[in-house]
């Protein structure tokens, strides 16, 4: 049995939010001498994230914060925009408009505003939907949606009993 253990020293960490950090865990098996055998080693890249005390707000609110806006650019692309106003991260999966998958996976930092430029087959219609799923801090899952309306910028609510293909 291997352990590894990872200590928080108290200093040099942002206080005002959360902060990711990288854990790379390389796993190289033993080798039994005279004994022909296939070897691999397993590489493993582990998402460590710090959370301070006193944080204000809820983490699990995070995925609903988010303040989201389509837009177009001047070549007449359709443009996604998103930011994170709250102190805490936001890992996004299966981002769709209209049905149609606009993005496998987002992971939006504290504070951060990230624009994706859909893909020309992403033909949003008059009032488009918008959903996603956000990872909690468990491992689970919830489901988020919205409808654009017009305005400029909208937030997604949390669908029940993580029903994803309930209408907005």
């Amino acid at each position: 049995r291997q352990v590894l253990r990872v200590l928080y020293q108290g200093a040099g960490m942002p206080q005002e939010r959360e902060s990711l950090l990288h854990l790379y865990v390389l796993e190289v098996p033993r080798r039994q001498n005279g004994v022909r055998q296939l070897n691999i080693a397993v590489r493993q890249r582990i998402n460590v994230f710090y959370r301070p005390p006193g944080l204000d707000g809820d983490p699990a609110d995070t995925a609903s914060a988010l303040i989201w806006a389509l837009t177009s650019d001047p070549s007449a692309s359709v443009v996604l925009k998103v930011r994170n106003p709250t102190p805490y991260h936001a890992s996004l999966q299966a981002l769709h408009i209209d049905g149609v998958q606009v993005a496998e996976s987002l992971l939006l930092a504290p504070g951060e505003q990230v624009e994706r430029v859909l893909p020309k087959n992403v033909m949003p219609s008059l009032h488009p939907r918008f959903s996603y799923r956000a990872l909690t801090d468990y491992g689970g899952q919830r489901s988020y949606c919205a409808r654009f309306n017009g305005q400029a910028s909208l937030t997604a609510r949390l669908l029940e009993n993580n029903a994803f293909q309930e209408e907005c």
